[in-house]
């Protein structure tokens, strides 16, 4: 990876020089670099979709599952700045960081917020 080169252009490389390669294994299911490049690209047009844009900041508070990784280089993508906090942050916290950051967005699981929220 070149000094100049963002993540998702890494990603777009190595998946131009390696496609069926793996790049990720979660829950014993192999995603190759081609199946992260597409998942990636259709969430990076969605966000855009969505409206969000480069230099906005989006917030991910997610384990360590798909999505997350699918996430971050999305966001890299549009040139948003992706704000990565830990899935059991308080509730407290969590408002300040997003405050703080001027985030526009919260990726979190539903599931999580129903906790921080009861």
């Amino acid at each position: 990876m070149k000094k100049s080169e963002t993540i998702y252009q890494a990603l777009l490389e190595s998946s131009k020089e390696h496609p069926n390669d793996i790049a990720f294994i979660y829950r014993k299911r192999k995603y190759t670099f081609n199946d992260l490049l597409i998942k990636v690209n259709i969430l990076a047009h969605s966000l855009k979709d969505l409206g969000y844009k480069k230099d906005d900041v989006i917030t991910i508070m997610l384990p360590n599952i798909p999505l997350a990784v699918y996430l971050l280089y999305a966001i890299n993508q549009i040139g948003a700045i992706s704000n990565l906090i830990h899935p059991l942050t308080s509730l407290e916290q969590l408002k300040e960081i997003i405050k703080k950051t001027n985030s526009k967005v919260l990726f979190a699981l539903d599931s999580r917020i129903a906790k921080l929220t009861s």
